[in-house]
C-alpha cells in the first residue's frame, strides 16, 4: 500500500508541475507581472523561450523526481517537488526577462 501511495504522490506532483506552466503564465498576466503589449514579447519569443523552455525544464525535473523512489531520508521530498517548483521559477524568470524590466 505504501508503494501505491508513493506512486500517487509522484503522479500528482508531476501533473501539478505540468499544469503550473500555463497557470504561471495566466496568473502573471492577471497580476500584472508583465504586459502583453511589450515589443520583446512577441508570439515567437514567448513560444520559444517560455513555453518550450519551461516544458523542457519540467521534463528534466520529472526524470530527476524519480529520485523520490530511490532516496530514503527526508531529501526525497525535495526530489518530489522539483517538477513543481523549478518550472515555475524558470518560467517567471523568462517572463520577467522578456518583459524587458530587467536588462539582459
Amino acid at each position: 500500500m505504501n508503494h501505491l501511495y508513493n506512486f500517487a504522490l509522484f503522479i500528482i506532483a508531476n501533473s501539478a508541475g505540468f499544469f503550473s506552466i500555463s497557470l504561471t503564465y495566466h496568473l502573471s498576466i492577471a497580476l500584472g507581472i508583465f504586459k502583453l503589449d511589450n515589443a520583446l514579447l512577441d508570439n515567437g519569443a514567448l513560444q520559444e523561450h517560455y513555453f518550450t523552455g519551461t516544458t523542457l525544464a519540467w521534463m528534466v525535473c520529472t526524470v530527476l523526481s524519480l529520485g523520490f523512489f530511490i532516496m530514503r531520508d527526508n531529501s526525497r521530498w525535495l526530489f518530489l517537488l522539483l517538477p513543481l517548483l523549478l518550472p515555475i521559477a524558470y518560467g517567471l524568470s523568462v517572463l520577467v526577462r522578456l518583459d524587458g524590466s530587467v536588462p539582459s
